[in-house]
C-alpha cells in the first residue's frame, strides 16, 4: 500500500509535488495578505484616531487664526476622517474612488444645508447632528472638502502602495 498524505496511509491519496508546492504558497499569499491587511488597517486606525481629536480641535480652538481654524479647517478633517474610515472598512476599494465618493457625498450635504424641513433642523440642534450635518451653507467650503480629499486620498494611496501592495520577495 502506498503513503498517502503526511506519509499516512489512511488519507487514500499521495502526496504530489506540484500540489503540495501549490497549498503551500496558497497558504502563503493568504499569510502575507492577511498580515499586509492587518498592517494596512492598523496604520488607518492611528489615522482615525488622531483625526478625530484634531477635528474637534478646530471647533474648539481659540486663538490665532481662529476663524479660519473654525469655520473651515475642521472641513478638511472632516473629509480626511471618512476617507480613511471607509478605507478601514472596504480596504479592496481604490484610494481616489473613495477620495471622489466622500467629495461628492460632502458636497451633496451642503447642499442639503439649504433645505431646512423640521426633521433635519431638528438633528442639526443635536451636537452630533450639527458636527456631521453641518448648520449653514457655505461656499468656502467646497475647496475645504477638496483639499481635504486631496490629502486623505492621498495619504491613503501611499498606504496602500507601501502596505497593500506585495513585495517582489512575496511574489517569489
Amino acid at each position: 500500500m502506498r503513503e498517502g498524505l503526511c506519509g499516512n496511509p489512511e488519507f487514500g491519496f499521495e502526496w504530489r509535488g506540484e500540489i503540495a508546492s501549490e497549498i503551500v504558497a496558497n497558504m502563503r499569499f493568504r499569510t502575507d495578505r492577511n498580515r499586509r491587511l492587518y498592517n494596512y488597517r492598523k496604520a488607518l486606525a492611528v489615522a482615525l484616531a488622531v483625526s478625530v481629536p484634531l477635528g474637534l480641535w478646530t471647533k474648539a480652538h481659540r486663538g490665532v487664526w481662529q476663524a479660519w481654524i473654525n469655520g473651515f479647517a475642521g472641513a478638511i478633517v472632516y473629509e480626511m476622517f471618512f476617507i480613511f474610515l471607509i478605507s478601514f472598512l472596504f480596504p479592496e476599494l481604490e484610494a481616489w474612488a473613495i477620495a471622489v465618493a466622500v467629495f461628492v457625498l460632502t458636497c451633496l450635504l451642503e447642499f442639503l444645508q439649504l433645505w431646512n424641513p423640521p426633521l433635519l433642523a431638528a438633528l442639526r440642534e443635536m451636537v452630533i447632528g450639527k458636527l456631521f450635518l453641518g448648520s449653514t451653507f457655505a461656499w468656502w467650503d467646497f475647496p475645504h472638502y477638496l483639499l481635504g480629499c486631496l490629502l486623505g486620498g492621498s495619504i491613503v494611496f501611499a498606504l496602500q502602495a507601501k502596505i497593500l501592495t506585495p513585495k517582489q520577495s512575496d511574489r517569489l
